[in-house]
């Protein structure tokens, strides 16, 4: 498994060579996403790459970029998007429920939401960057979410993520958002050096 090869926690040291099992489709080639689609609609793993949409947005989400988005003050006259940050006291973000959560029974939960902006977020990343955070320092995770109304509405009210990522928001049937009518909207995660985040699950497509 790719585990073996090189482990989750094991940043510093990459394999030299790591070896490759899913197929890969070239979105720019129509023959290849005919096989793609084929993959798709059996459920199967695979990867997509070429994807123009996909890389501008790599080029476009600088973090100043992204934090103008959430503090209100971009120049695309695009509405403030919404997120929260987590906290973890080592790398791995558990899944658990707040609510149902006892401290008293089972001690510290394994996160809780800061009122962190995106643009603290992102500094904290490129520190942990800077001096290769250990994976037994506190960690911490930014989550966006775009609610699935919001491909119905005109797109001036759309926020940069639908924007900028058209193949997820469009109210028509793309390669990647096939199903308009069950959209559940789109997810955002933004995790730093060695975050392993298992503090959510995805129910379903």
């Amino acid at each position: 498994t790719i585990f073996e090869t090189w482990g989750q926690d094991d940043l510093d040291s990459p394999p030299d060579t790591l070896v490759e099992v899913l197929q890969h489709f070239d979105f720019q080639d129509q023959e290849q996403m005919e096989a793609a689609t084929k993959y798709r609609d059996l459920e199967l793993p695979f990867k997509v790459y070429n994807i123009p949409e996909v890389r501008a947005a790599h080029k476009k989400w600088t973090d100043e970029y992204v934090a103008s988005h959430f503090n209100g003050e971009n120049d695309d006259d695009a509405p403030q998007s919404r997120g929260s940050c987590q906290q973890s006291q080592d790398n791995f973000f558990a899944f658990h429920r707040p609510p149902l959560w006892s401290v008293e029974l089972l001690g510290a939960p394994p996160s809780v939401d800061l009122e962190w902006t995106f643009d603290k977020w992102a500094r904290h990343a490129v520190y942990a960057d800077e001096v290769s955070l250990p994976k037994t320092e506190k960690h911490y995770y930014f989550q966006s979410g775009v609610n699935r109304e919001e491909r119905h509405k005109k797109w001036k009210h759309w926020t940069f993520v639908s924007r900028d990522l058209p193949s997820f928001s469009n109210p028509e049937p793309t390669f990647f958002g096939f199903n308009p009518p069950a959209q559940k909207g789109i997810q955002c995660r933004f995790g730093e050096r060695g975050v392993t985040a298992a503090t959510h699950y995805d129910g379903g497509r």
